[in-house]
């Protein structure tokens, strides 16, 4: 009994800090299973989100690539001058030093 505290008071504070570190421990535990959760949440929403928006992409490209082809269809010489003009204003630009 050298010390500060008898033996018995050592065990007893040896047990409060076991205590306290399992407690800290279960409490960590359960904050890890809870963001697990929300990660697993917000993932599934981020994917059911970006499935949705490549989904309409595919549908808007669709659909645009249709309205150019009814239209080129239509109007073709309209298409064939404006190709002819991008090309030149193209070859005009590189060209230049």
């Amino acid at each position: 009994m050298f010390g500060l505290f008898s033996s018995r008071d050592q065990r007893e504070q040896e047990k409060r800090v076991r205590a306290t570190l399992e407690e800290g421990r279960r409490q960590g535990l359960q904050h890890l299973n809870q963001f697990k959760q929300q990660a697993r949440h917000h993932t599934q929403r981020a994917s059911e989100y970006l499935g949705d928006g490549s989904r309409r992409a595919r549908e808007l490209t669709s659909d645009s690539a249709k309205r150019i082809d009814d239209s080129a269809r239509e109007n073709p010489w309209a298409y064939v001058a404006a190709g002819t003009l991008a090309g030149i204003a193209i070859g005009y630009l590189l060209g230049r030093k």
